[in-house]
């Protein structure tokens, strides 16, 4: 097996045993430090986020010893670097729903005078009821009218994109020399 690097190029099998040990060790030592180190870090920042506090040092002795165990078995399976399935994307016009009719649930809580909560986080009403901002989002969706009124501009704007790009993709050339043939 070969691995290139830049401009150099090596042939694993003819290193020493030592040069090998030695990049495993450094391998191994990275992967197993810096890279799960990265999840731990993100995990701090999320944990503070939501809590507004750090967490405590064993729930991080905890979350490290699970994020390794993880590693180690991934690296005995054969797996490091292969990802989980993803899920099916988002339909183009749902994802434009959901972006219009967060926008208007923004808006209409702002206007109520209420601040529009973070993600996740549940916003209280005068009645004392609560919904997160996911749950407005799907209730407007789901509203008779306001929800087929949405998914119908939600319509138009991904048409109008796929019609901007096709527009824009019809006026490519790799034979333009000048301004004029850009048509510009």
């Amino acid at each position: 097996m070969n691995i290139t690097y830049g401009t150099h190029s090596i042939h694993i099998e003819s290193l020493p045993a030592t040069s090998l040990e030695a990049l495993l060790r450094r391998g191994i030592s990275h992967y197993l430090g810096n890279e799960q180190a990265a999840k731990i870090s993100n995990r701090k920042a999320d944990y503070q986020a939501k809590h507004g506090e750090h967490p405590d040092e064993d729930l991080v002795a905890i979350w490290k010893e699970e994020v390794q165990a993880l590693a180690v078995e991934k690296l005995v399976a054969g797996t490091i670097g292969q990802h989980a399935p993803r899920a099916p994307s988002v339909d183009p016009v749902e994802r434009e729903a959901g972006k219009i009719a967060l926008a208007e649930v923004k808006i209409i809580l702002t206007k109520n005078g209420i601040k529009p909560p973070k993600k996740g986080e549940p916003v209280t009403f005068k009645n004392g009821s609560q919904a997160t901002l996911e749950e407005l989002v799907a209730r407007r969706l789901a509203n008779p009218t306001e929800g087929s009124r949405i998914m119908k501009e939600a319509e138009k704007a991904v048409k109008a994109a796929a019609a901007k790009k096709f527009a824009l993709d019809a006026g490519t050339t790799d034979e333009a020399e000048s301004v004029d043939d850009l048509g510009l």
